[in-house]
């Protein structure tokens, strides 16, 4: 509309008089637009004759002239792939006039809307665009862990690590948790820590995956510039023959904290009435509290320091012949310490001596075993320290394909590697009261009229079931012998 503030207008008489005009009118009374040239102004004098005037005007287009961003969105940090999130911004269309309007949501166009490192997010509508001052944050691993272990961990030399079984659990700047299994784990991710000489200097460096030597203790599993330490035991080769005769100390997997059984077996037995064995085991880790004697052989005397390392057992054939049954010679009994890591205790049976009837020494080879220690509780999925109903929900929903937060490692309740239907099996039974165990099984378990002899602080032995032999005076000739 055209200002009338200010304007003032004269009749000018012939005569040369001037009349102020008190009331005109002024045309066109419109918004003005851009053709508009001039303003018209009327009135009629006293003597009610017309007059009119014209005012030349000029009228400059009303334009935008660009947008403002008054209000930024309430989130301006994002991690990169994140999708903008423009809710709270305010944009105003501005013009040469010095009006501001506020530009409808819809009307706006940006330059990304999944976000990466570096990009320079823009707003724009029509011609215009502004520049949205955000922060986007890269994606980045904060903690790494293996949640869970290589199906074996045990190996001979020559023999590849094989990674079968590992779950790598991942954790980003995100809060997102990530898992690499062995089967995105490429052999270029799989090294040695090696020392080597560099310019006359011994130096470590990780050396790419080859075969395992008996000195290999740990391999290494790289993921995302972190290297992940994975203790392994590789077992010294012992080339047999398949009618050799073999007494074998058993693996069992451990919980650190917890009471284990292990097994000495003998095999391809070729005849033997006397056998005096050493037990050595890694008691660092391992405490033993009792054995039980299984009956292919008699213990018919104790060891005489239960507490010794290595422990010596005299195994006898209750009757005077040969005995060339295989089996079960002793189970070991250990409570495994409650604060270390993962990995392979050692426990090793030596065959000190065996004597048939005719008075001849067998010879026996002896291979070692041990306790895996474990962390893990098996079957306890939800990690609250009890294996019951609960578990077996979460694992029937998991493998329904729920997105269920488990405890991988503890879900492979057989120790096989895979979490199947097998794990549900299992664990059903096991919560039915079935005589099943739940995690890695041990190899070659047989019990025979068991004889269990228990170690307490106050008594060297107790609770001797079936023990009617011991003779004080005959165990002291008999550890005389031994140690000769």
């Amino acid at each position: 509309m055209f200002d009338r503030e200010g304007l003032g207008a004269e009749l000018v008489r012939a005569s040369g008089r001037r009349e102020t005009i008190q009331n005109f009118t002024l045309s066109p009374d419109r918004p003005l637009v851009a053709s508009d040239t001039s303003i018209t102004l009327t009135f009629w004098d006293a003597d009610f004759n017309f007059h009119n005037a014209n005012i030349p005007i000029t009228v400059t287009p009303v334009v935008a002239t660009g947008i403002e961003i008054y209000q930024m969105p309430e989130k301006t940090s994002f991690f990169e792939f994140d999708h903008l999130d423009t809710y709270g911004l305010v944009v105003y269309r501005i013009y040469n006039n010095g009006n501001r309007v506020r530009v409808p949501d819809l009307d706006l166009v940006f330059s990304h809307i999944v976000l990466s490192v570096g990009d320079e997010v823009t707003v724009r509508h029509g011609i215009f665009t502004e520049e949205l001052q955000l922060n986007i944050v890269p994606i980045e691993i904060v903690e790494v862990e293996i949640e869970q272990m290589p199906t074996t961990t045990e190996f001979q030399p020559d023999q590849i690590f094989s990674p079968q079984g590992i779950v790598v659990r991942a954790t980003t700047n995100t809060g997102e948790v990530r898992y690499l299994e062995n089967a995105q784990i490429q052999p270029s991710d799989i090294v040695f820590l090696t020392e080597v000489e560099v310019d006359g200097q011994m130096t470590l460096e990780f050396l790419p995956n080859r075969p395992l030597t008996a000195e290999d203790r740990h391999v290494f599993i790289k993921f995302d510039n972190v290297f992940l330490q994975v203790d392994i035991y590789v077992e010294d080769i012992f080339i047999i023959r398949g009618d050799e005769p073999i007494v074998t100390a058993g693996t069992v997997t451990g919980r650190r904290g917890t009471e284990v059984s292990l097994d000495i077996n003998i095999s391809n037995n070729p005849g033997v009435v006397v056998m005096a064995l050493a037990i050595h085991y890694d008691n660092e880790q391992l405490e033993l509290i009792g054995f039980t004697a299984n009956g292919i052989l008699q213990v018919f005397s104790p060891p005489f320091d239960l507490e010794a390392n290595p422990i010596r057992f005299l195994l006898e054939n209750g009757e005077l012949s040969n005995n060339q049954q295989n089996g079960n010679l002793i189970t070991l009994h250990f409570r495994v310490g409650a604060d270390l890591d993962e990995g392979l205790a050692v426990v090793h049976a030596e065959i000190l001596e065996a004597f048939n009837m005719a008075l001849q020494s067998v010879e026996f080879i002896s291979t070692p075993g041990g306790v895996r220690i474990t962390t893990v509780l098996f079957g306890d999925l939800n990690g609250d320290g009890v294996v019951n109903s609960q578990d077996l929900l979460l694992l029937r929903q998991y493998l329904a394909g729920y997105p269920v937060e488990i405890d991988r490692r503890a879900a492979d309740v057989n120790g096989d590697g895979v979490i199947n239907s097998l794990d549900l099996l299992i664990l059903r039974q096991y919560l039915a009261g079935f005589d099943v165990i739940l995690g890695p099984p041990q190899i070659s378990r047989a019990l025979v009229q068991p004889m269990f002899f228990e170690i307490q602080d106050d008594a060297r032995f107790t609770n001797m079931e079936n023990f009617n032999h011991f003779e004080p005076i005959a165990l002291e000739r008999l550890l005389e012998r031994l140690e000769q």
